[in-house]
């Protein structure tokens, strides 16, 4: 939902925090795939941030050890391009 949308969005954690730029990337990705685009090149990584973010929070970001942070900034990356156009099927003008 909106409301949703905008929680996840509005989440406390400052701009180092990996956990909210991948809930704000895949959210972003989730959401064009929702209105057709096809999302067959990033669909293991967000089935994979799905799994992480299923037993994680935004709280979790300083507790994860680095190879963590680095897989989570991995993902956020892999799902950035995606929403910017340079993998998948283009960008949405």
């Amino acid at each position: 939902t909106a409301a949703q949308a905008v929680s996840l969005l509005s989440m406390q954690g400052g701009a180092s925090n990996g956990i909210v730029k991948l809930y704000a990337q895949l959210l972003a990705a989730k959401l064009s795939m929702c209105t057709g685009a096809d999302g067959a090149a990033v669909a293991d990584t967000v089935a994979a941030a799905d799994a992480f973010l299923a037993t994680r929070n935004v709280g979790d970001w300083k507790g994860l050890s680095k190879a963590q942070q680095s897989t989570v900034n991995g993902w956020m990356t892999t799902l950035d391009n995606y929403n910017n156009g340079y993998i998948g099927p283009g960008h949405c003008d």
